[in-house]
């Protein structure tokens, strides 16, 4: 089971996750139900968090391993 949080820190969301293996690509897409809408958010990461700025409008996240 995987758990998924997002904080509020200064300027920045601190998205932080829980289960999978590394690496991880975070994902986003500004609505779901559209195929082929998620866009990689970066490079693939091995840790289990990513500091992500601030942004106007809607934004729906996943994280993704192997």
């Amino acid at each position: 089971m995987s758990l998924l949080g997002l904080t509020l820190a200064c300027h920045n969301n601190l998205l932080n996750w829980s289960g999978g293996q590394a690496p991880y690509q975070v994902q986003q897409c500004r609505e779901l139900g559209a195929s082929n809408a998620w866009e990689n958010v970066g490079e693939p990461v091995r840790t289990n968090s990513l500091s992500l700025p601030l942004g106007s409008g809607n934004r729906f996240l996943r994280v993704r391993g192997p």
